[in-house]
C-alpha cells in the first residue's frame, strides 16, 4: 500500500481526465493502481490510475506526483477535490 498527501485536484478537459496531485507519503505509485478516496460510512471510491506524472512548477519548491485518472463524468474532478482537500492522505493500492 502507498499513500499520497493531496495538494490539489484539477481537470484535463481536452483529454477527459483529471489529476490528483500531491506528495508521496509512503510507498511507490505506478499506473494500474487504484486511488482510494474514502466516503462517509466507511465506503470508498476506487479510482483507476492511468499514469503517474511528475509535476514541477517554477514558483513552488516541492515537486508533486500526479495520478492521472479517467473521467466518467465532468464533475469527477470537482467531487474528488471536495472529498480530498489540501493535506488529505489517500491510499493507493494494486
Amino acid at each position: 500500500m502507498s499513500k499520497l498527501e493531496v495538494r490539489e485536484v484539477f481537470r484535463l478537459p481536452q483529454r477527459k481526465q483529471f489529476v490528483i496531485a500531491g506528495v508521496v507519503a509512503e510507498g511507490v505509485m505506478r499506473e494500474g493502481m487504484n486511488a482510494l478516496v474514502w466516503l462517509d460510512g466507511g465506503a470508498y471510491w476506487s479510482i483507476p490510475v492511468l499514469s503517474v506524472e511528475f509535476i514541477d512548477r517554477l514558483l513552488v519548491t516541492e515537486s508533486l506526483i500526479g495520478l492521472v485518472c479517467a473521467e466518467q463524468d465532468t464533475s469527477d474532478a470537482a467531487t474528488c477535490q471536495e472529498l480530498c482537500p489540501f493535506g488529505t492522505v489517500i491510499e493507493v493500492r494494486e
